[in-house]
């Protein structure tokens, strides 16, 4: 009996399944200016977004302005405007201004407090970059004075088409194309063959191996296509020969991103693996961020478990990568390397998560696990 039991962990099998990850986007870091000087953002929906420069006051109103007629003076109605309301007319002088919100100190909010004496474009521009705001703008109007409520120009959604999104969807990101954009809305560092990320999940491969939203990724000529695997068909018969290349030169493994603050950054993005399932005997299975590996007692896997995660923080813009070790999954061991929860503790719980439990049942009944 004895010898039997000793003879337990020689038939031990190996697993490795996925375990769900955190779908909700990362923070974008910064916002993109266009060729064109306008500004290219993700809202709070996920969806890309094309708006006027920070510091653009005219293009939020609406209007263009010009120091005459004894002040700052509406030249002309702005035709792009794409539904934007505007109130003001040709030939008003801008008087005074005062910000409108119902989040803006009470004290400026005041029936009769005085607003901002408007003399020159300058006195209005640093309005331009807060969002959602509506001005009440005092303006002489032939040989009258009016108020007019002007509401600052809303970002708009920017219609676009994804790139391979089986691939994409795969590193857990959205990656949409710029070849059928205007040259006036492309990043002013970016060239139509580039590539331009929306959303990058925070439990996904390309979160963990860099990759932000409004990243510009540098297609160098298709060889981000080629290292993905998003091959056009004239290049089926030679892909073998192409991948072998790139995996013989270590550098041309590597995708270069621009930050939208201008950095570069050199990022190893490739197809995620799928999580590997042997019973051969001591094989030990890995699969990257979120997935499990298993050492363990055939069929039920009980005897030792390993596992990897990485947690997002965003404060310093980097990952915690944590491991546990399980022996029976009772006794867990778990580590973490980076964040605030960085060093080594033990305790006592059963492991008894529902991606665990779901394999589990796979095993046993295979198809039961699955919805």
């Amino acid at each position: 009996m004895r010898s039997l039991l000793l003879l337990l962990p020689l038939v031990a099998g190996c697993y490795a399944y996925v375990r769900p990850g955190d779908t909700s986007s990362l923070p974008a870091t910064g916002w993109l200016l266009t060729r064109g000087g306008q500004r290219l953002d993700v809202d709070e929906g996920g969806g890309l977004v094309l708006g006027h420069a920070p510091d653009d006051i005219e293009a939020a109103l609406g209007v263009t302005l010009e120091r005459r007629d004894g002040g700052l003076t509406v030249a002309d109605l702005r035709a792009e405007t794409e539904g934007h309301v505007v109130g003001l007319e040709p030939g008003d002088v801008l008087l005074e201004a005062r910000p409108l919100a119902p989040w803006l100190p009470a004290e400026l909010r005041v029936e009769g407090a005085p607003g901002i004496e408007v003399t020159d474009l300058d006195d209005l521009r640093g309005l331009a970059a807060v969002e959602g705001l509506e001005l009440g703008l005092r303006v002489r109007r032939g040989d009258r004075e009016v108020f007019v409520r002007q509401p600052l120009r809303q970002p708009t959604l920017v219609a676009t088409r994804p790139w391979a999104p089986a691939l994409a969807a795969g590193l857990g990101a959205e990656v949409v194309r710029l070849d059928d954009w205007p040259a006036s809305r492309l990043p002013a560092e970016a060239s139509a063959e580039d590539y331009l990320v929306v959303r990058v999940e925070a439990g996904s491969p390309a979160a963990v191996a860099g990759l932000r939203p409004l990243d510009v990724i540098d297609n160098d000529e298709g060889l981000f296509d080629l290292r993905l695997g998003n091959i056009p068909p004239e290049l089926a018969p030679v892909a073998e020969q192409l991948r072998a290349a790139l995996d013989r030169d270590p550098a041309a493994r590597l995708t270069t991103v621009r930050r939208p603050d201008g950095r570069s950054a050199a990022l190893e993005l490739a197809p995620p693996r799928a999580p590997r399932d042997s019973g051969l005997l001591l094989l030990w299975g890995y699969q990257a961020n979120h997935v499990r590996s298993h050492f363990g007692l055939l069929p039920l896997d009980l005897l030792f478990h390993h596992a990897t995660d990485a947690a997002y923080d965003p404060l310093t813009d980097t990952f915690s990568v944590g491991r546990r070790w399980s022996l029976l999954t009772i006794f867990q061991v778990q580590s973490a390397a980076g964040g605030a929860h960085e060093g080594l503790h033990v305790s006592v719980n059963p492991l008894a998560d529902e991606p665990r439990l779901r394999y589990l049942l796979e095993r046993i009944v295979p198809g039961a696990g699955v919805e």
